[in-house]
């Protein structure tokens, strides 16, 4: 299952929606700024809603480590489906 990132089929909607967060004085965390990125199955025909979420940190130069990644299996309601947001051909 090929994954991609959100923000390479939708930069804007990804630019308005990408989170972040500082994070200071937790005990298992170390201090700095997190950003949370987005990748989901491209695989034509696919209805998977596979999604993966890297955490990214500033002080290792915003590079991706396979301990700070997580994928779930979304459920996709009429409340939450975002119309015209296909990424699979």
């Amino acid at each position: 299952m090929p994954m991609i990132p959100f923000m390479e089929k939708f930069p804007e909607l990804a630019a308005a929606e990408t989170r972040s967060a500082r994070v200071a004085g937790h005990e298992s965390l170390p201090d700095g700024d997190y950003g949370f990125f987005e990748l989901y199955c491209n695989e034509p025909g696919c209805d998977c809603r596979r999604v993966i979420v890297t955490v990214l940190r500033e002080d290792t130069g915003w590079r991706p480590s396979l301990n700070r990644m997580t994928g779930r299996g979304l459920p996709l309601t009429l409340s939450t489906r975002r119309p015209n947001t296909r990424l699979s051909s």
